[in-house]
């Protein structure tokens, strides 16, 4: 049994631990039970995993009905700082004539499998919230460029056509129309990101989009 690849632990029909795998011994290792297979040997199931008292009557359906149970997670912290995560099985151990002499608890290290699990789920959210925010930016600049196209083509009509305009007034049209195209360059700006990146826009309030305009 040492050669398998996944913790295991065989009990006798009265909880009490007759094998377990070196796989198991390295799982209890980690998270500070420094326990052999030679000294696990007749210690009672709960003794080794007292945690899983609460789960008591799950044991018991599977000594007494053959009920097989999977899919319990358990979290534990490790010696070496962090936790692992574990996936729980149990099943009933059968002799040659069928009948439940015993139980099976197997043991996975579902640990790498959670933390891609919770990336996965992590980068889901920012991409759910990339789209929608897309979608208010189009909106935006829509509206904005909608806008800006009066602004920018009124004030050059209004630079082309009144030349004789005095030069402190044509500063300020200039003035006006420098500042919309400065509006439009960051609308498009924003509606090609990626990915959004915020900075801090005042000490004590809430961040603002990068733009990397000046």
């Amino acid at each position: 049994m040492s050669c398998l690849s996944i913790g295991l632990v065989v009990t006798d029909r009265n909880m009490l631990l007759t094998n377990m795998t070196r796989t198991q011994e390295g799982f209890l290792r980690e998270t500070g039970r420094d326990i052999t297979s030679l000294h696990a040997a007749g210690m009672q199931l709960f003794e080794l995993f007292p945690d899983e008292t609460e789960i008591e009557h799950v044991i018991q359906d599977v000594l007494n009905q053959g009920a097989v149970f999977g899919g319990i997670v358990e979290r534990l912290p490790i010696d070496a700082g962090g936790e692992r995560v574990f996936s729980i099985s149990f099943s009933p151990l059968r002799n040659s004539a069928n009948a439940i002499v015993g139980l099976i608890r197997a043991c996975e290290d579902i640990t790498e499998k959670e933390k891609m699990a919770e990336d996965l789920h992590e980068a889901e959210i920012k991409a759910s919230s990339l789209d929608g925010m897309k979608k208010v930016i189009v909106t935006l600049n829509h509206e904005i460029n909608n806008a800006l196209t009066a602004v920018l083509g009124n004030t050059e009509l209004l630079l082309h056509l009144c030349g004789d305009l005095p030069e402190d007034k044509k500063t300020m049209l200039r003035t006006i129309r420098d500042h919309a195209e400065r509006i439009s360059t960051v609308t498009q700006k924003i509606q090609a990101m990626d990915k959004i990146t915020t900075v801090k826009y005042l000490e004590d309030g809430p961040d603002m989009i990068e733009t990397e305009t000046p």
